[in-house]
């Protein structure tokens, strides 16, 4: 019998049998920190890991080469103030599910960054057109 649940449990099912359960879900632990998540233990956290903070993912830290050029597009470029925000977004829901803070399918969270990579090609293009024209 827990052999069974064992095997049910780590195939990636939901113990109610609906969708697929994530990462974090299936083994337990924070995939960033590797500590054993709280949530599972009535609400109470036991993780005594470091703080989320900065990854240095912010487009500055990503084009250091091209400050002058970011601040030009954040001034003249609707399009860049659009990408500039939603790779914020992205960034930040991807940080909330690797430091076990939100829950995601392993597929969705693959998305979420190849929708970031998408959106830093578009913003180093805009980078080459603004250096360049």
């Amino acid at each position: 019998m827990i052999t069974q649940l064992y095997v049910h449990l780590s195939s990636g099912a939901r113990p109610d049998g609906v969708g697929r359960r994530s990462y974090a879900e299936r083994k337990g632990y924070c995939v960033a920190t590797g500590e054993v998540s709280g949530r599972n233990l009535g609400g109470k956290s036991i993780t005594k890991g470091p703080k989320m903070s900065e990854s240095g993912h912010d487009l500055h830290t990503l084009f250091p080469d091209h400050g002058p050029a970011l601040h030009a597009l954040k001034l003249s470029s609707a399009n860049y103030r659009q990408l500039a925000e939603e790779h914020h977004d992205l960034q930040s829901q991807i940080q909330r599910v690797e430091a076990c803070l939100a829950a995601l399918a392993d597929d969705e969270l693959e998305e979420l960054k190849k929708r970031r990579l998408f959106i830093l090609d578009e913003i180093a293009a805009l980078i080459a057109v603004e250096e360049n024209g």
